[in-house]
């Protein structure tokens, strides 16, 4: 009687234990299409990436750039969108011939509603004749925040709302194309699946078959550019695919392949369990461009390249359909551009080479540094309670 017993209960917690798994563990390309899908509900986040890409005796140049980013943002699908976005860039370039060069900045902007807040920061600038050279210039405008009205740059003119509208129209009817390109096509194909945690990890990596297909290209075609005839009623015929174009489809793919297996190239994510959204992308690969050559066809084969390109990249997604507390920076510029305009035609005269130079003719960088930087003047508060405009 009691092995009866045992022999049941076995019987019920497998059964049991298996709808469990069939229930947490979905079906990978389902699970795909799903994030994909989800992506279009995400009105605000918080975002994260960063990266580099190295070189390494590529003709006798040696180097990396690095680059982070930080930002958030709420009305994302919309136009336009609430933002407060900061890049960073570092670099580094070593040449016996050309010279070396480093150098890092920053460019953040924010955006609410009609105005944009923009603020470029120099943090260093090294090497070359050329980059020394540069390096007043680019001064001139940094570390401080500039605050553009697209009503006011638009002047008195009475479609700016009417165009501003249909902007809004149009980021929507491309938001559906988006949405409806990555629902319906497995762009990516699932490889591997487990589980971390609170997430889900999944290898992907490109469909190339569906990719590089005739009728995937010749859909996508006339179902982008018709989207464009829509907004734009003078828009330009599209562009047809030639014979010899499709008969290469197949080469081209191949070759694709070869170069993706080649270079190590590498695509994880990290979606949640929960709400089945994309938390972490990660995206690396290498690439030796003597072995990357072999495989290219043969006319496009060229002699003694050699060199390798290691890239990471990692972004990260959080706070998904959260309040982001985006405000305006407390001290600003209001930019006018009569009143820049005016003040470099007058505020500084120009050496003789430049005074019957040909605006379309490159400026000699060694002379950028003889030019006394513009002085904006302070403005008025905009309105009430808000903060006088003035450089930091």
């Amino acid at each position: 009687m009691n092995k009866k017993i045992i022999l049941t209960l076995a019987v019920f917690t497998l059964i049991f234990t298996s709808g469990c798994e069939k229930k947490t563990t979905p079906d990978p390309q389902e699970l795909l299409r799903e994030t994909f899908e989800n992506a279009f509900s995400i009105n605000s986040a918080a975002f994260s990436a960063n990266g580099s890409v190295k070189i390494k005796d590529i003709e006798n140049s040696n180097g990396e750039i690095k680059f982070t980013f930080e930002g958030k943002g709420e009305n994302i699908l919309k136009f336009p969108p609430k933002i407060d976005y900061m890049i960073g860039v570092e670099f580094n370039f070593q040449n016996p011939e050309k010279g070396d060069g480093d150098g890092s900045v920053k460019f953040s902007i924010k955006m609410l509603e009609d105005l944009i807040f923009a603020k470029f920061e120099l943090i260093e600038l090294a090497g070359n004749p050329e980059l020394e050279a540069a390096k007043p210039f680019i001064q001139m405008l940094s570390g401080k925040w500039y605050k553009f009205s697209l009503k006011a740059l638009a002047g008195e003119n009475p479609e700016f709302e009417a165009a501003f509208t249909q902007q809004q129209e149009n980021q929507q009817k491309f938001i559906e194309f988006y949405k409806k390109l990555l629902s319906e096509n497995d762009l990516l194909l699932a490889k591997n699946l487990r589980e971390n945690g609170g997430d889900f990890v999944i290898e992907v990596k490109p469909n190339f078959d569906l990719i590089f297909s005739e009728k995937f290209l010749d859909d996508i075609r006339n179902d982008f550019f018709e989207l464009v005839e829509d907004i734009d009623k003078n828009a330009i015929d599209p562009p047809e695919f030639d014979d010899e174009m499709l008969a290469k489809l197949p080469e081209i793919r191949e070759t694709v392949k070869k170069v993706w297996q080649a270079g190590n190239f590498e695509i994880t994510m990290k979606i949640g369990k929960e709400n089945r959204m994309a938390h972490t992308s990660t995206v690396s690969g290498n690439l030796d461009l003597a072995e990357i050559v072999k495989l290219l066809p043969e006319e496009m084969q060229e002699e003694e390249v050699s060199g390798k390109i290691i890239f990471d990249f990692t972004s990260e997604s959080r706070d998904f359909n959260q309040p982001q507390n985006i405000t305006p920076p407390k001290d600003f510029i209001d930019f006018d551009p009569a009143m820049l305009l005016g003040a470099m035609s007058s505020s500084f005269p120009a050496p003789a080479e430049f005074e019957n130079a040909d605006l379309l003719q490159e400026i000699p960088l060694s002379k950028i540094g003889e030019f006394t930087p513009p002085i904006l003047e302070e403005k008025d508060p905009i309105m009430e309670n808000q903060p006088v405009s003035r450089p930091r």
